[in-house]
């Protein structure tokens, strides 16, 4: 005993691929997550010989909120 007649059965499945490949191409088209900040320079740069040990150190970095 079937509960699909076949023209339907060809309509549930028409749907059902066309319903995954929306999904595919809404997924497929996010971009990717960006949780941390990115480190554009140091003070003293990295590797850097210095005399004597620096007082102040600073560092710049972009912004998390955009």
């Amino acid at each position: 005993m079937t509960f699909l007649t076949p023209p339907a059965r060809r309509a549930v499945l028409r749907y059902a691929t066309v319903l995954g490949l929306l999904i595919l191409a809404a997924v497929g088209s996010t971009a990717p997550a960006s949780a941390h900040a990115t480190l554009l320079f140091t003070s003293p740069a990295a590797d850097a010989t210095v005399a004597e040990s620096p007082r102040p150190c600073s560092w710049s970095s972009t912004s998390l909120s955009r």
